[in-house]
């Protein structure tokens, strides 16, 4: 069974956003979502996009903490599912401020040293 979704639009699957730590397949970073028509290349230790930037959930939290609570209100009046990448492609594009920002890829995964859960978006800056 895949974990991972190719429309912005579908949502993911129970505990693929949040896994748990004992969930063995979220011991390394695993897709959960590949933008339709884009394909990945082992690098790094994880599955990459050519021309994507990667970042981690917990670092864009540490880099905008001061606007990340304000945009997550004002994404309420969107009436986007959280649950889907295209939420989160509007959340990213909010808060880098880019809105031509394109979401290609998002891996998640389970800190083993502390249990807590992380995501990586891979996205393009400016659009493709």
């Amino acid at each position: 069974m895949s974990l991972s979704i190719t429309d912005k639009k579908a949502l993911f699957q129970s505990g693929c956003l949040e896994p748990h730590y004992t969930d063995r397949r979220f011991k390394k970073p695993q897709t959960i979502f590949l933008s339709s028509g884009v394909e990945v290349k082992f690098s790094f230790g994880m599955d990459c996009v050519d021309d994507a930037e990667y970042v981690y959930s917990d670092r864009l939290f540490q880099w905008h903490h001061d606007r990340f609570d304000q945009i997550e209100r004002d994404m309420k009046s969107d009436g986007l599912n959280q649950n889907t990448p295209e939420y989160f492609e509007r959340f990213l594009q909010k808060l880098l401020n880019d809105p031509a920002l394109v979401l290609v890829h998002i891996l998640a995964g389970c800190n083993l040293a502390n249990g807590y859960p992380y995501r990586i978006y891979g996205f393009i800056r400016g659009g493709v």
